[in-house]
Order: structure tokens, then C-alpha cells, then sequence
């Protein structure tokens, strides 16, 4: 999270047509993050007021997704070594040429359970450049960072 202002864009899934927007400076980066490895790849932006959705701003009603298989660790570890793929991150594999690419980072990992209850499990970290459907895409494991998450955010 490179930079010292931020725009946190609401309500639009298209960067350009949106009503509002939040500026904000507080950002907070994972004390362990590390960008040649992938390790802790998250942060947090401290918005100055509680977004309120309205009429007008909404989640939206169609999101954007691609159902693809988490890969077993084992495997991803041999594409990219273990100094990338450790307990911190979690790989899918495309199917069908569907896959995430540049621009999907910080997107989520959802897992749905039997009951159709969706939990985020991940974040959009890296993949292989320019060959977005061809090798696997790591995502920072939520889990493995949710103690600094919560003690950083009051939940």
C-alpha cells in the first residue's frame, strides 16, 4: 500500500461512475508483510467516518466471480517454492481459462459451506505475470493474519 492518500470508491463496481467516495490517509500495513515474498500481504485503511449504505449507496446486486478449486498446498509448493507458499498463503487453479488476473488484487477467497454460508478465507496476492489462467493464484490466508486483524479493527 504504497502512497499517503487514499480513495476509498463506494458503491460502483466501475472506478469512473461513482456517487461517493471517502478520502483517507490512516492506512495500517502487516508488521509482517514482506513484497518478495507474498508473506502478510494485507493492510487496512482507517476511513475518518462509518459508511452508511442508503438508497443510493448499496452493495451491489450481481458481484463478479469465477468458481474455482483451492489447490492443496503441497502442489502449489512446488510451482513456487516454499519461501513464497507457507503457512500464510492458499493457491486455486484455473479451470476453463477462468481465473483471476492483474487488477484482482485484494479481491476475496470464499469458501460456501453445506449450509450456503459464505466465509471469506483469502485476498487476491500474486500469480504467475502475464499468464494469469495458467499457473495457480496465491491469496494471503485471512486465518493465519485475523489476530492482528481484529486487534487492529475492534471487532
Amino acid at each position: 500500500m504504497s502512497g499517503t492518500n487514499f480513495e476509498v470508491v463506494l458503491g460502483s463496481l466501475i472506478y469512473y461512475d461513482y456517487e461517493t467516495s471517502v478520502l483517507t490517509t490512516t492506512k495500517i500495513v502487516h508488521p509482517g508483510y514482506n513484497g518478495t515474498t507474498h508473506q502478510h500481504d494485507l493492510g487496512l485503511l482507517k476511513l475518518p467516518q462509518a459508511v452508511t449504505f442508503t438508497a443510493s449507496l448499496e452493495a451491489s446486486e450481481y458481484l463478479l466471480y469465477v468458481e474455482i478449486p483451492v489447490l492443496e498446498h503441497s502442489e502449489c509448493v512446488n510451482i513456487y517454492g516454499s519461501s513464497i507458499v507457507t503457512d500464510q498463503i492458499i493457491c486455486t487453479q484455473s479451470t476453463n481459462g477462468e481465473s483471476t488476473c492483474s487488477g484482482d488484487s485484494g479481491g476475496p477467497l470464499v469458501i460456501v459451506d453445506s449450509e450456503g454460508t459464505p466465509t471469506q478465507i483469502g485476498l487476491v496476492s500474486f500469480g504467475a505475470k502475464g499468464l494469469c489462467a495458467e499457473y495457480p493464484t496465491g491469496y494471503t490466508n485471512v486465518a493465519a493474519s485475523l489476530a492482528w486483524i481484529l486487534q487492529n479493527t475492534g471487532l
